[in-house]
């Protein structure tokens, strides 16, 4: 059987949510693996995972741009977590450049919101600046349960 022809990670601008996204569908169809509801089920654990896990890290907010991110590497762990051993590497490979005007993650802040964790006084803030916690991942394996 002929080598499969998969998508170029490095035509792609890797701090862009969408081409990410795009990427990470295209991919997994170009090694027949896609399965939309599996990816949407992928997409729901990853969020929950990744908000927790800021929750853990006491954020109370993080810049769009990063939590986006966060949760691409979180999808990509768990969404081709089943393939064990031949799981392929996460393309990305850098976070998104800080960005001090970057607006704040509404999907983190209703995750808060819907479990009652609105004060924030004793928190961390916005983790696009230059201060990032210890726990910054620079890796796909996000050590989280497959779906």
């Amino acid at each position: 059987m002929p080598k499969q022809q998969t998508p170029d990670a490095l035509k792609i601008d890797h701090s862009d949510a969408r081409a990410r996204k795009l990427y990470m569908i295209a991919f997994s169809g170009a090694i027949n693996h896609f399965d939309y509801e599996r990816y949407q089920s992928a997409v729901k654990v990853a969020k929950g995972n990744v908000c927790a896990a800021l929750e853990r890290d006491r954020f109370s907010s993080v810049g769009a741009a990063y939590f986006s991110y966060k949760l691409d590497l979180a999808v990509w762990d768990i969404y081709f977590g089943d393939l064990g051993k031949d799981k392929p590497a996460c393309p990305w490979t850098a976070r998104p450049a800080q960005n001090l005007n970057d607006e704040v993650s509404e999907e983190y802040n209703d995750w808060r919101y819907q479990r009652g964790l609105t004060d924030s006084s004793q928190y961390e803030t916005d983790v696009s600046r230059d201060g990032l916690s210890a726990q910054e991942i620079n890796s796909c394996d996000m050590s989280l349960p497959s779906v």
